[in-house]
């Protein structure tokens, strides 16, 4: 019924002409209702079969089985139709020419108008589709780039909040790191480092350069409770501690210090009190409290074992001490001494029994095993020798001091010192002659001294103290040297054989390992005028209000060694300048305001430098050395310049006085340019002036100062810029390759106060500052046309008089000690790591760092 209807509401009939579709009864029935109700004229026939359909024009009839009889019957005139019989040979679309050509000669008869008017408003209406495909493409495009702009400005206002959080923390931590670095340096440097790799801030950068700049230990954690005792081995490659916890932790030292857990196990005692090795390195001996002295194998490190267990009648043992000839001796709180032959490990013999009475302080073995001192406390203090063998007193050396708490002694390697510890302060008894000679010295501890030790080299000295304080001292100069903050309250310590290194035990659960000459490398003797390092880089010198000068060995990779002094000089010493091979140092010491001495010594034996000359003048204000040595160069109080023949100073007359446009001023500042063609000197005339050294009659160059003086310069690598520093804040950088000068390429601040020391890197990139602010600042001058602040750190010795690079990344910063600072911020964000030891624990960063994510430092 359907197909009815539609056949009556249509005006044509497109038959498609096939033999198939003659012979369906479905198109027969269709065909039938068309020509009952309709005329075959509108009938438009489309051949697509195989056979040929042609038009008999004297019958007028269709012939060909394409057609049913009854259609060919009804159609008596030419009809419509179309040869499409191709269209099944050929691959083709609604763009194909053919096809578009034979639709439109069926179509434009049924639309009334003709094939060119039906193709011409098809193409129009083409037309008219793709206008309106390309608005619509061009209106969607411009809604996504304007839901895109959203989106970006969305997704940048989301990371400008995510950086400000996070630069905001960062800066937190950064003030937290140097809140905790005086007490727990490994921490500070921890969450400096974390800090930094949170947001790079300025704060975070600063506090990273500060952590790795300083005395930073390298903490070891593994004891479930106090670490009481600590000892490393004769090749220091093995490091063991003990603890309440009642277990032995055995730990290999890294390449860097660092330790690395090798094995745990059961000490065998309970609580550990006190540990020694033997000579040899391969057995280790434990005591404990409860009166129980054990022998552990140690050959492997990783697979330590108990070798022997020998139970004493004597309860609390407390100290343990070995030397030569296998004699360990082991000290108990009822006064009783036992000396043991373990030469047999897994057989330790008893051989002297010692009862001492119950002032018994502290034990230790002489080097060669022979003698053993004993410490008494109580009203009569004193130190007894006892004859190892014999066991008995040979002498006694009384304590000058009136403690009741425990008196600790300690024999140098040699055997030739004693150190002895009272209360919170110690001094050292002179063995070598026959009568023994006590030295005290100063009180530096706040708290009871509880450890003491010597280095394996005899150099040193170390002591630690409940004032939470490790302090190292010069065994042969009796001074304190340096002072390390120590986290937690100091149980044992001991001294890496070979080094200075220190190994420290605390109440915290760490052990830490201490390298003080990676950084530090003089004494607090008093402010630090001048400091010069030689053109070979052998020689660093150093010099203060002191009246002398420190000669140093500077060799890459390992600590800077001090290997010399020149003492008694005239005056305190202002400036230096070895010669480029570091035999000779001459020497500028202010006697006076005005007046002054220059001197020449030989340091070519360091131990013993000899005077050679002293320069014929007086007023010297500042001298300097040209690289190649040839060329003294002396400013003056009277702001004359003058230069002399290095070869010969023993005369009064220079080679050759320099014009200048002004002598009013004192010269404060000489350098000369790294190839020696260039002189700069600073003084109070607002100016820096510059010579052309092959032409010194010539009248100089001026740079301009900021500030009413310059107070320091210094030459980038190549010569071609100058920085000058001024008293008020500003550092200046100069191009002074070409002339006249315009005004400084770039100017840099960050200061508070007057500008005294400036110092370029060997490469260039870095430019270091430091002065009466007490702050050293960190350059990135890479592009010195927009030099950027790297870092800012705090010198702790106060005002910064001299600043002198070691290499591409470190420089020697002088005020009250000479200490290593590093400039890189890549290699500090690896040293941190190197050196600090285990990282943050997941506890201390919930403490610190609530806001980032547990991201383990190291």
């Amino acid at each position: 019924m359907a197909i009815t209807e539609a056949l009556l509401d249509s005006r044509y009939l497109i038959l498609l002409a096939c033999p198939e579709s003659a012979a369906s009864v479905w198109v027969g029935k269709e065909t039938a209702i068309w020509l009952e109700h309709r005329s075959a004229a509108d009938i438009v026939v489309v051949v697509t079969g195989e056979e040929e359909l042609v038009w008999d024009e004297s019958a007028n009839v269709l012939t060909g089985p394409a057609l049913s009889e009854p259609v060919r019957t009804a159609i008596t005139a030419q009809p419509r139709w179309v040869d499409l019989r191709w269209a099944k040979h050929e691959e083709h679309g609604a763009d194909h020419p053919g096809f578009r050509d034979t639709v439109a000669e069926i179509a434009a008869p049924l639309h009334g108008m003709s094939k060119v008017q039906l193709v011409g408003e098809d193409l129009q209406q083409q037309r008219r589709s793709r206008r309106i495909v390309r608005t619509t493409i061009a209106a969607l495009v411009a809604l996504v780039l304007v839901i895109g702009g959203l989106a970006r400005y969305a997704v940048e206002q989301r990371d400008t909040a995510r950086g400000q959080t996070a630069r905001a923390v960062s800066q937190r931590v950064a003030v937290r790191s140097d809140e905790v670095r005086s007490t727990d340096p490994s921490l500070a440097a921890q969450l400096a480092l974390a800090a930094y790799r949170g947001s790079p801030t300025t704060e975070a950068a600063s506090s990273m350069l500060t952590a790795v700049s300083t005395s930073l230990d390298s903490r070891a954690l593994g004891h479930a409770s106090g670490v009481t005792a600590v000892a490393v081995s004769p090749d220091g490659a093995v490091v063991v501690t003990g603890g309440l916890d009642d277990a032995l932790r055995f730990w290999v030292r890294g390449r860097t210090g660092g330790l690395t857990l090798a094995a745990r196990r059961t000490a065998g005692v309970l609580g550990v009190s006190g540990l020694t090795f033997a000579p040899t390195g391969r057995q280790l001996a434990v005591i404990g409290t409860t009166g129980v002295l054990t022998m552990v194998d140690v050959r492997v490190p990783r697979l330590p074992a108990v070798v022997a267990t020998v139970r004493t009648r004597h309860a609390q043992i407390f100290d343990v001490v070995s030397g030569a000839d296998g004699v360990v001796a082991t000290a108990s709180k009822d006064g009783t001494v036992l000396l043991w032959d373990v030469r047999t490990p897994s057989r330790p013999i008893l051989r002297h029994t010692l009862s001492t009475g119950r002032y018994l302080g502290g034990i230790d073995l002489a080097a060669d095993g022979r003698t053993l001192a004993i410490a008494y406390r109580g009203a009569t203090p004193r130190i007894e020798l006892v004859d190892v063998a014999r066991g008995r007193t040979t002498k006694t050396l009384p304590v000058p001091v009136d403690t009741s708490d425990d008196v600790l002694a300690r024999y140098s390697p040699d055997g030739h010192q004693l150190a002895v510890v009272f209360d919170h302060a110690f001094g050292v008894f002179d063995l070598a002659g026959a009568n023994p000679r006590f030295t005290p010295l100063p009180t530096v501890h706040a708290g009871q001294i509880t450890v003491l030790r010597f280095s394996t080299d005899g150099s040193r000295i170390a002591t630690g103290s409940q004032d939470h304080l490790v302090v190292l001292w010069d065994a042969h100069r009796l001074r304190a040297l340096l002072k390390l903050a120590h986290p937690a309250l100091v149980t044992d310590l001991v001294f890496v054989p070979g080094s200075t290194t220190v190994v420290t035990a605390a109440d915290d659960g760490a052990a830490r390992v201490w390298d003080p000459d990676r950084r530090l490398t003089t004494t607090e003797t008093g402010p630090i005028w001048a400091m010069a390092r030689s053109a070979d880089g052998r020689l660093l010198a150093e010099a203060g209000s002191d009246r002398s000068v420190v000669l140093w060995r500077v060799v890459p990779g390992r600590p800077i060694v001090e290997i010399g002094r020149i003492s008694g000089l005239p005056g305190r010493v202002d400036s230096l300048a070895p010669t480029p091979d570091g035999r000779r140092v001459i020497v500028h010491s202010a006697v006076t305001e005005t007046s002054s001495r220059v001197q020449v010594w030989d340091v070519s034996h360091p131990a013993s430098p000899a005077l050679i000359t002293t320069l014929g003048v007086h007023d010297v204000s500042a001298v300097a050395l040209s690289p190649d040595g040839t060329t003294l160069a002396t400013g003056h109080h009277n702001g004359a310049v003058r230069l002399w023949s290095a070869s010969d100073l023993r005369g009064s007359a220079p080679k050759q006085s320099l014009l200048l446009p002004l002598r009013s001023s004192p010269v404060w500042t000489l350098r000369f340019s790294p190839d020696g063609r260039q002189l700069a000197a600073a003084s109070k005339e607002r100016a820096t002036y510059l010579w052309t050294v092959a032409t010194p009659e010539a009248f100089p160059r001026m740079v301009p100062s900021a500030d009413d003086s310059a107070t320091a310069v210094a030459f980038s690598p190549d010569g071609r810029y100058l920085a000058t520093g001024a008293p008020q804040h500003d550092v200046q950088i100069w191009d002074v390759a070409t002339a006249p000068y315009r005004g400084p390429i770039a100017t840099l601040h960050g200061h508070t106060d007057g500008i005294y020391a400036l110092a370029f890197s060997p490469d260039g990139r870095t430019l270091v500052s430091g002065g009466r602010d007490h702050t050293v600042i960190v350059w990135d001058v890479a592009d010195l046309r927009a030099p950027a602040l790297r870092a800012r750190l705090t010198s702790p010795g106060g005002e910064v008089a001299a600043l002198v690079f070691l290499d591409s990344h470190t420089v020697a910063v002088a005020d009250q000690t000479v200490r290593l600072v590093e400039t890189s911020l890549a290699r500090a964000s690896s040293l941190v790591c190197d050196l600090a030891g285990d990282g943050l624990t997941a506890a201390e960063w919930r403490v610190y760092l609530p806001e980032w994510t547990y991201d383990k430092p190291c």
